[in-house]
């Protein structure tokens, strides 16, 4: 479906014949768009309460919708290193990078 040259209206009307969202898929993607527009065209300002919601609502909607395994709250555990192999390094602090602190390569001179 190519929805960016529609309005949401006609996307809409589109998506209500098509097999591959649910109802309820299609009731939530409606209701998310619909409210999109509000904040768009109406200069809509919502909560940060019905930002969160709306957020969440699109989460939800991808999670639902992925083809992939749905997004998980934690990180999976991180594996333990065979014998004899290396240690994986720990990455720098953001801060630690964006200054280029440590990352300067040291070099020694004679007199």
């Amino acid at each position: 479906m190519r929805a960016p040259e529609r309005t949401t209206e006609e996307f809409l009307g589109e998506l209500q014949s098509s097999a591959l969202l649910s109802l309820t898929q299609k009731r939530s993607l409606a209701d998310f768009l619909m409210r999109c527009d509000l904040v768009k065209f109406a200069r809509d300002e919502p909560t940060v309460e019905q930002l969160k919601e709306l957020h969440e609502s699109a989460l939800r909607f991808v999670d639902e919708t992925s083809y992939f395994q749905p997004r998980s709250e934690t990180l999976p555990a991180p594996a333990e290193p065979s014998p004899g192999s290396e240690p994986p390094q720990t990455p720098l602090p953001l801060e630690t990078v964006a200054k280029g602190d440590g990352l300067e390569q040291q070099t020694t001179t004679s007199d």
